[in-house]
C-alpha cells in the first residue's frame, strides 16, 4: 500500500511540472456511520474520525476544474443495542483515490462532485468487554467504491470543504438464516461520512 501511495503522489507531482496545476494538502474530521439495511433492529450511531491527504487539480477556465486526490481516512460506526453491554464500535482505515470535478458558482464558492476508491488498510473492533482488536477473518471488502458531493469555500489560497460520501457498492454482506438454516435475508453495509476539511492551494506554473 505504501508503494501505491508513493507512485500516486509522484504521478501528481510529475503532472504539476508540465502544466499549470494546483497542489493542495488537506486535513480534517469526519462524522461517519454505516447504512445497514437488514435486520431492522441493528442500529448504528455516528462516530468521529479524521483524514489527511493531498489533491492535484487543473483549471480549464475560471469556472471548471478537475483533479484527483489521495488521502488516508478512517471511518466506522458504533452500534446502538438495547442492552449497553452488547454495544460495540468499528474502525476502518482506508487509502482513498479520489477523482473529482469542480464548478465555481461564485468566485469564492465551488461545487464538488466525484467519487473514491478506498483500499482497506485495516479494520478493528472493540466492545464493552474488549479493547481494540482485529478480527481473525476480514469481514469488510478490500475496496470501498463510493460517490461524493459537496462544496468548497475559498479565502484567498485557503479553503474549507464540506463533502458527503456514500458507498455505491456494499462493503460487507451477512447472510441471515432461521433455525432451519433457511436464508431469511442479507444484511448489506454501506459506509457514509460527512467530512469538513481545510486546505491550502499551491499554484504551479507550466515550464516555459
Amino acid at each position: 500500500m505504501k508503494k501505491i501511495a508513493f507512485y500516486l503522489f509522484a504521478l501528481c507531482a510529475s503532472f504539476s511540472l508540465h502544466a499549470q496545476f494546483t497542489i493542495s494538502p488537506t486535513a480534517g474530521g469526519s462524522l461517519t456511520t454505516v447504512n445497514y439495511n437488514f435486520p431492522e433492529e441493528f442500529k448504528t450511531q455516528i462516530v468521529y474520525r479524521y483524514f489527511a491527504g493531498v489533491q492535484s487539480s487543473y483549471s480549464f477556465s475560471e469556472k471548471f476544474s478537475t483533479g484527483i486526490g489521495l488521502q488516508y481516512a478512517t471511518k466506522g460506526y458504533e452500534t446502538d443495542a438495547a442492552n449497553p453491554i452488547w454495544n460495540s464500535e468499528a474502525k476502518f482505515k482506508y487509502l482513498e483515490i479520489m477523482p473529482f470535478v469542480e464548478y465555481r458558482i461564485f468566485r469564492p464558492i465551488g461545487l464538488i462532485a466525484g467519487g473514491s476508491i478506498g483500499l482497506l488498510l485495516d479494520e478493528k473492533y472493540k466492545s464493552a468487554q474488549t479493547d481494540w482488536g482485529s478480527p481473525i477473518i476480514d469481514t469488510v471488502n478490500p475496496l470501498d467504491i463510493s460517490g461524493s458531493i459537496g462544496f468548497k469555500v475559498y479565502l484567498h489560497e485557503i479553503f474549507v470543504s464540506l463533502i458527503y460520501n456514500n458507498s455505491l457498492v456494499s462493503t460487507s454482506s451477512i447472510h441471515y438464516t432461521d433455525e432451519q438454516g433457511v436464508e431469511v435475508g442479507v444484511g448489506k453495509q454501506y459506509n457514509q461520512s460527512l467530512s469538513i476539511g481545510v486546505g491550502y492551494n499551491f499554484h504551479l506554473k507550466s515550464k516555459s
